[in-house]
C-alpha cells in the first residue's frame, strides 16, 4: 500500500489549513486492527495511533507538537 494511502485514507489525516497548523483526524481502519503513523509537520512530527476495540470502536492516541491543533 502506499503510504499517502496509509495517511490520508487509514488514517484519516485532513490537513485544512496551511503548514500544519490543524489537522483533522477521523480515521477508516477497515479490516485493519491496528494503524501507527508519523507525520513531519514544520512544528515536529506527529505522531498518531489507531487501535480498533474489540466492540469495533477505534480509540486514537496522539502526541502533537506545539503549534499545532487536532480537530475530529
Amino acid at each position: 500500500m502506499p503510504l499517502p494511502f496509509l495517511t490520508y485514507v487509514v488514517g484519516g489525516m485532513e490537513i485544512p489549513r496551511p503548514w500544519c497548523e490543524e489537522i483533522r483526524i477521523t480515521p477508516r481502519l477497515g479490516n485493519l486492527n491496528h494503524v501507527k503513523i508519523a507525520y513531519p509537520t514544520p512544528y515536529g512530527i506527529l505522531y498518531v495511533e489507531h487501535t480498533k476495540s474489540s466492540d469495533g470502536r477505534v480509540l486514537t492516541k496522539t502526541l502533537v507538537p506545539d503549534g499545532v491543533k487536532i480537530t475530529e
